[in-house]
């Protein structure tokens, strides 16, 4: 079952009581310099590019349906305008395919790895920033039958840009929301079997790996 999409409403929620709670004091400034470190947990989504998050034939039909996935990031914010570091991000896929009334995928996900630098414009105890990255990732469909096929794999390039909005609810620790949108530029789509050597072959708009990937939700982190 995919995992439930955090409402927006529960998402402000989180960032009003933060509000409510963030020190009011001299000594309480935002720290905005120093080590940063930071998790996004929310919710996976399919974004189609040169592969679909559809298929609609008499092969094969369904969709790439939403789950879960999270982000980390380490890094450095040398001034309080700019946050440099390296990231990994987890999303989750809830594959929905049907050919000749069986299910075709149990479960898909996506590796990246990216170099990240995020420009930040602080506003009272907020951060809005924008991030962007280049660095690779790897896309897999794991099959529900071996005797057909294994798994479906894609890897390559991929971009990242993500904007942010954080409230710092103490001198060093924040909390927001975040989303990730990652663009992946994989040439080839690969399937691996248990009987046959692996195929690979350019990637196509019928394919369901090599689809982009949305990743959105609660952002915490801090600075020191």
């Amino acid at each position: 079952m995919p995992a439930p999409t955090p409402k927006p409403s529960h998402l402000l929620l989180a960032v009003a009581m933060g509000a409510l709670l963030a020190p009011t004091s001299a000594n309480a400034k935002p720290d905005r310099r120093g080590f940063h470190s930071e998790l996004t947990l929310g919710a996976s989504a399919c974004v189609s590019g040169r592969a679909q998050c559809t298929a609609e034939d008499e092969a094969l039909a369904g969709k790439t349906k939403p789950h879960a996935g999270f982000g980390v990031t380490l890094g450095f914010r040398p001034i309080k305008v700019l946050m440099v570091g390296a990231a990994y991000n987890l999303g989750l896929f809830n594959p929905d395919y049907a050919a000749a009334g069986a299910d075709v995928y149990r479960r898909a996900l996506q590796h990246s790895f990216f170099a990240v630098a995020r420009a930040i414009l602080p506003v009272w105890r907020f951060d809005l920033g924008l991030e962007l990255g280049p660095g690779w990732s790897r896309q897999t469909f794991r099959g529900t039958d071996d005797a057909l096929f294994d798994r479906v794999s894609s890897q390559g390039f991929a971009m990242k840009m993500g904007p942010v909005i954080d409230l710092y609810v103490t001198k060093h620790f924040f909390i927001g929301a975040k989303a990730d949108f990652i663009f992946n530029f994989h040439r080839e789509v690969c399937t691996d079997s248990l009987s046959e050597p692996r195929l690979c072959v350019r990637t196509q708009e019928s394919d369901q790996a090599a689809v982009h990937q949305v990743i959105a939700g609660l952002h915490v982190g801090s600075v020191f």
